[in-house]
């Protein structure tokens, strides 16, 4: 049960981080070194790490919301008898 809400603040967390960095990539006068300034595969390494942990919420999401569903199936499983 720990793992929902942390799943859900990587992702909040890491979106906020890449359109931060992205937005001052665009400015050149937020690094030292002006001709650095540019987006590298670190960059979009991150970016694709924020999708793959949005996959990966969505999917715990739908896992949480279907165990519900199946606990209620296996009580009126169970009620009926056919459980012996």
């Amino acid at each position: 049960m720990f793992i929902y809400p942390t799943s859900y603040f990587v992702v909040l967390f890491s979106g906020i981080e890449a359109i931060l960095f992205g937005l001052g990539s665009i400015d050149r006068t937020w690094m030292p070194k002006a001709d650095f300034n540019v987006l590298s595969w670190g960059y979009w390494l991150h970016v694709l790490g924020g999708f793959f942990a949005f996959i990966s919420v969505v999917a715990l999401f739908c896992n949480w919301y279907n165990s519900d569903d199946r606990l209620d199936e296996k009580d009126s499983y169970d009620e009926q008898g056919y459980n012996d």
